[in-house]
């Protein structure tokens, strides 16, 4: 697939993009039933079949530390989800988190020429695509340089997502860390260029950062360095976490999808005026629990599908919100609670772009899911 194809048709017609986006609903399903027993699943297949054998699976690291659970729709502290939306505003319209569309050709050709060619030019050879650390050290096997850009397609970057999701399962690890992981590859990835086995190592060391910092359990870099079949080493990521720090100035808490569901959903159930006496205000907040869980599983597919890089992440969750909240045929009341808390944050639930991830997100559900008959055009 070509790079700048992915920005118009979001790689959907790939065929195998379909059955990737099927076995998330499947893995989905499977852990709601599991309860959250993924570390005793088989995870043979975990592989990156952009090259062969070029990812291993790794072994999990023993841990007594629990997951960070998630936020009850009853929270009395209201207060504090209105505070923290308007941070996570805050934090997406700064400049340091915005990302940009960095598959494109002309992106690409300019980070070659910049970085690689330039470089070369200055007598310099063909040097690692980082300015700050160079993961290969004396002695070691540091990859050929090309002598023209590089094609990081969509498909190399879903499947580098479903390996993410993959180790986050193995160590049975918040899954929203992906999303974490794959804004800071993004955003390495728009500022420098890279080759096929840097791209990987890239990936490797976004996903044990994310871990590192935003994790209260953790997993060793020598686990995630036996992923990579013995051509990485612990030093190497090591290295590449630092120039991804450096390359993201510091900037390693982004605001997320999940992040913003998290704290709409709570000011929709208050918003909706609730009867947990009445049957039907039973019947609404079940449902409101199932469409946060429900806009979560969204927000996963939105991680994999490269256009959503450039939307903000309050866009997509409210997109979310908005597709649950009719998939579970909920009352009016909630559409207009979604709005009013949109509204207190300086969002547009109505927006261009709110509109524009939700169809995008209805179409990819459609292909993990063509036989449900709830949602329009499956």
């Amino acid at each position: 697939m070509h790079p700048g194809d992915g920005a118009c048709r979001i790689g959907v017609d790939d065929a195998n993009n379909v059955q990737y986006l099927q076995a998330q609903v499947r893995r989905k399903t499977s852990r709601r039933a599991a309860s959250r027993q993924c570390a005793a699943r088989n995870h043979s297949s975990c592989i990156i079949n952009m090259r062969p054998s070029t990812m291993a699976t790794a072994a999990p690291t023993p841990t007594t530390t629990p997951p960070r659970p998630p936020p009850h729709l009853a929270a009395p502290d209201l207060h504090h989800h209105r505070l923290y939306l308007r941070a996570l505003v805050r934090q997406e319209r700064s400049r340091s988190y915005r990302r940009r569309d960095y598959l494109s050709p002309d992106w690409q050709a300019r980070l070659w020429r910049d970085e690689v060619k330039g470089r070369a030019s200055q007598g310099l050879g063909h040097v690692s695509p980082s300015s700050v650390a160079d993961p290969f050290g004396p002695g070691e096997s540091e990859p050929d340089r090309p002598d023209a850009p590089s094609e990081i397609s969509v498909r190399w970057r879903e499947k580098i997502v479903e390996w993410k999701y993959q180790i986050v399962d193995r160590f049975d690890l918040n899954r929203e860390l992906v999303g974490v992981s794959a804004h800071y590859l993004d955003q390495y990835l728009s500022l420098h260029y890279v080759d096929e086995e840097l791209f990987q190592l890239a990936a490797m060391a976004s996903i044990y950062l994310a871990i590192k910092i935003h994790s209260p359990k953790k997993v060793t870099v020598r686990s995630i360095a036996s992923t990579g079949n013995g051509l990485v080493s612990a030093r190497h990521i090591e290295s590449m976490e630092l120039a991804i720090m450096r390359a993201l100035d510091w900037h390693l808490h982004p605001p997320t999808t999940v992040a913003f569901l998290e704290n709409i959903f709570p000011l929709i159930a208050q918003g909706t005026d609730l009867d947990d006496h009445s049957d039907q205000g039973q019947r609404v907040r079940r449902g409101l629990e199932e469409s946060l869980e429900f806009s979560r599983f969204l927000s996963e597919l939105s991680v994999c599908a490269y256009p959503f890089v450039s939307a903000d992440p309050s866009s997509v969750a409210l997109a979310a919100a908005s597709f649950s909240l009719e998939y579970f045929d909920l009352p009016p009341s909630t559409k207009e609670a979604l709005r009013s808390a949109a509204r207190s944050a300086s969002l547009d639930a109505r927006s261009n772009e709110v509109e524009a991830c939700g169809r995008l997100l209805r179409k990819v559900y459609r292909l993990a899911m063509p036989g449900d008959k709830r949602v329009p055009g499956a």
